[in-house]
């Protein structure tokens, strides 16, 4: 009975030991199995970005390329590093710019208004010359007419030259605040001669005194004609 009763307890501890042997199997298989799979991703994400192409290298904006190629052509750089300060004091300095802001701006208004006496001297002579063709005036209002848009002309032409002289005054008086700035305003109003500045701005004049020269006559003949024409 005793023995039996060994053999019993025997059977049931080995067959306990063969459930917990194949519970801790099933615990190492199901982890080395984890193990693989996450082995086999990392080896996947390593692969994705081995082939993946490297990321551009950030361009320079192109503003910042075309100020470093300028500042190695013009030697800004330099300039810059030797300019020499205004000798002048704060208050005489103030002074120097309320007058060459002035002078900026007394260019500028004279350079409109010989726009300006462009346009209407031109809008004049249309009028007139409208008027003329679809009312004709008679041969003494045209004649009188003709002359008179003639002599408007002639007034604009001189008053073209005096805003160019006044212009060039304002441009010495540029030049003379302009030699008490620093070495680096200076050299940078340098980067464009005087002799060039009086080339553009007299080659301006010569065309708008030519424009104004043929449009005249050519108003004047027409207004003739169309007196003429009236009068038959």
């Amino acid at each position: 009975m005793s023995r039996s009763r060994r053999g019993d307890s025997f059977a049931l501890w080995f067959v306990r030991e063969l459930a917990s042997d194949s519970q801790a199997g099933g615990r190492d298989h199901g982890r080395s199995a984890q193990t693989a799979c996450r082995n086999a991703a990392r080896r996947r994400r390593q692969g994705a970005a081995a082939k993946a192409p490297p990321p551009p290298a950030a361009a320079k904006p192109a503003l910042e390329a075309e100020v470093e190629e300028d500042d190695e052509d013009s030697g800004t750089a330099e300039d810059i590093a030797s300019n020499t300060a205004s000798t002048l004091d704060e208050l005489t300095h103030q002074e120097c710019r309320t007058l060459y802001r002035e002078a900026v701006e007394n260019v500028l208004f004279a350079k409109r208004q010989q726009w300006r006496i462009l346009e209407y001297v031109t809008a004049l002579s249309l009028a007139f010359m409208a008027i003329g063709i679809i009312s004709p005036l008679g041969a003494r209002i045209t004649g009188f007419v003709a002359v008179f848009l003639l002599c408007v002309s002639f007034f604009a032409m001189l008053v073209l030259v005096l805003l160019q002289h006044w212009q060039n005054r304002e441009q010495a008086k540029l030049r003379r605040l302009g030699e008490a700035f620093s070495s680096f305003s200076q050299k940078t109003r340098d980067l464009k001669s005087q002799v060039v500045s009086d080339v553009h701005r007299y080659t301006i004049l010569f065309f708008m005194e030519l424009y104004l020269l043929i449009f005249s006559i050519a108003t004047f003949k027409i207004l003739i004609d169309l007196g003429a024409e009236a009068a038959k």
